[in-house]
């Protein structure tokens, strides 16, 4: 199955061919579908696009890309949920707005240390063969988190100093997610 396929579904269900609806387009609302597992747990937490290091740093919290876009964004929640046979069945929709308390104190916690370490320098440190940064893990904050979004180790931007990183991007939470 296609991993978009509950995307496609949705669209569909709404009448809309493609992937984009213009009315959705100008009321500024995207559409994310949400999976969750027999155990009551989403897997995924959701992610957003990708941000450049160089114009993170110049950025501040008030006019910053990552927090407009949850200050302007409208998200249609399509939820699917698998029954006890493993069947991914539609649960239903909602529209969800981010909770100002959420993003001005959590997502601007995270955005601010994400900022703090890309200027003072990415951090990598090899944990039983693993590379591991300090960007802000989910561990760190219940609302988001600063993950990897690029295809391959290859996928990257270039830090302030120089150096080649791995496509980074904001993430909510799974569990903050399921908690909406």
């Amino acid at each position: 199955l296609p991993k978009n396929l509950g995307a496609i579904l949705a669209y569909r269900m709404l009448g809309i061919r493609g992937n984009h609806a213009e009315e959705f387009e100008k009321a500024n609302v995207q559409v994310k579908t949400i999976r969750i597992n027999q155990n009551n747990k989403i897997k995924e937490s959701m992610s957003f696009p990708t941000f450049k290091f160089k114009k993170i740093i110049k950025e501040e919290w008030e006019d910053s890309a990552f927090g407009n876009y949850l200050r302007e964004t409208r998200f249609l929640f399509v939820v699917y949920k698998y029954d006890k046979e493993g069947v991914l069945r539609l649960r239903g929709c909602q529209f969800w707005n981010i909770p100002y308390k959420d993003l001005e104190i959590e997502v601007r916690s995270v955005w601010e240390k994400t900022k703090q370490v890309i200027k003072d320098g990415i951090k990598v440190t090899d944990v039983h063969g693993k590379n591991r940064n300090n960007l802000p893990k989910a561990t760190e904050n219940r609302v988001s988190n600063v993950r990897p979004h690029a295809r391959n180790a290859q996928d990257t931007y270039e830090l302030p100093d120089g150096r080649k990183f791995p496509k980074q991007c904001f993430w909510l939470n799974n569990s903050y997610i399921y908690e909406q």
